[in-house]
C-alpha cells in the first residue's frame, strides 16, 4: 500500500472474552516497526456487541474493551498500522536528485536502434507477424532412448 509515510501493517482475528481481550503483536512484526511511537489500530466486530475500543496500547500489544461494561464473547478483526523502524520521521521524501543520478549513466550507455558496438553479439529479434522467411534448417527428432521405445518396453516385461 502506498502512503505518504512508511507504515507497516498487520491484521488478525481475536476472541473477546467477557468484553475484553489483549492482543500481543507478532514478534517478527514487532521487530520491523517502532511501536514506541504512535500507531493505529482499527477494530471490526464479527458479531453483535455494544461497540469496541482500544483501551490501552503498549510496545508489545494492545487491549480491547467493549463499551458500557459489555460482556460479549465474540471474535473481532483488527488491523494495525505502525511506523517502520528507522523511518519514523520520513514523510514524502524528495528522491528526484537520486533518480536523476541513476538515470544519467543509463542514458550514456544507450545506443540508437540497429547499431551495436564492435565485438558485441547481434541480438536477433522475433519476426514480424506475417513475415515469410526461407527455411534454412530442418530439425529432426532425436532418437528415443532404448528404455522409452515401445519395443524396449515390451522386452522389459
Amino acid at each position: 500500500m502506498q502512503s505518504a509515510e512508511n507504515w507497516f501493517e498487520d491484521a488478525g482475528t481475536v476472541q473477546l472474552v467477557h468484553g475484553a481481550a489483549h492482543v500481543d503483536l507478532e514478534a517478527v512484526f514487532g521487530q520491523t516497526v517502532n511501536t514506541g511511537v504512535e500507531y493505529h489500530v482499527f477494530l471490526t466486530p464479527d458479531g453483535d456487541c455494544k461497540c469496541l475500543s482500544v483501551s490501552a496500547k503498549s510496545e508489545d500489544g494492545f487491549d480491547v474493551r467493549e463499551f458500557g461494561g459489555g460482556a460479549s464473547s465474540i471474535t473481532f478483526e483488527y488491523r494495525i498500522m505502525a511506523k517502520r523502524a528507522g523511518f519514523e520521521s520520513m514523510r514524502l521524501q524528495d528522491v528526484t536528485a537520486a533518480l536523476k543520478q541513476l538515470a544519467d549513466p543509463r542514458a550514456k550507455m544507450r545506443r540508437p536502434a540497429g547499431t551495436r558496438a564492435p565485438g558485441q553479439p547481434t541480438i536477433l529479434t522475433p519476426p514480424r507477424p506475417g513475415a515469410i522467411f526461407p527455411r534454412t534448417q530442418v530439425l529432426t527428432p532425436l532418437p528415443q532412448s532404448p528404455v522409452t521405445t515401445p519395443a524396449a518396453k515390451s522386452e522389459l516385461r
